[in-house]
């Protein structure tokens, strides 16, 4: 009750796109360490031995990502995994509730797990052709090489990324790896 009264009818969509945004927002907020490493993780996997980030588990990761780029550097590109998390997890809600109670109203299907799987698909696909380009972006500044002095270091920001990624690939290069 404490965004919307449910005496008035089910939440509007700007509601549920807000509530699951800011539930989103909060999660990567809390989560970014762990989202780095996970994404360093991947990207020396990927690289082999000439990664700089050949972690040996989670815990490691943590520790070396305090040891070499402390607190600040535990949160780097927040605020882009923030709106990435945002930007996925709000239509997916959003999504997904009103595609299910849609059904229901005009009494195309049951309350059963076949809607509840349609739903979940719907809301997965809005979730993620709203999320790729943030996380396209957000995962180049995960995996960019680091330095000490900001010197050699592929881009200087989520719009510089951004604005990079756009004259080097124009639109579909936001949308890298969808498909997948």
């Amino acid at each position: 009750h404490q965004l919307h009264d449910t005496r008035h009818g089910p939440a509007p969509i700007y509601k549920r796109m807000m509530a699951g945004a800011s539930s989103g927002a909060i999660a990567a907020l809390v989560c970014n360490p762990i989202e780095l490493v996970k994404t360093r993780q991947q990207a020396a996997a990927a690289a082999g031995a000439a990664s700089s980030f050949s972690y040996k588990g989670p815990l490691d990761g943590i520790s070396r990502l305090y040891a070499s780029e402390g607190l600040l550097g535990m949160w780097r590109g927040t605020p882009v995994s923030m709106l990435r998390s945002a930007a996925v997890t709000g239509p997916h809600l959003t999504t997904y509730t009103t595609v299910k109670e849609h059904m229901l109203h005009q009494r195309w299907m049951a309350d059963t797990p076949p809607l509840h799987m349609l739903a979940s698909l719907a809301g997965a696909l809005a979730g993620i052709c709203c999320n790729q380009p943030l996380d396209v972006v957000r995962n180049r500044l995960y995996s960019q090489p680091l330095t000490t002095s900001g010197e050699g270091t592929l881009y200087s920001g989520a719009a510089d990324c951004a604005l990079q990624l756009a004259r080097a690939e124009g639109v579909g290069g936001f949308y890298r790896g969808f498909w997948s």
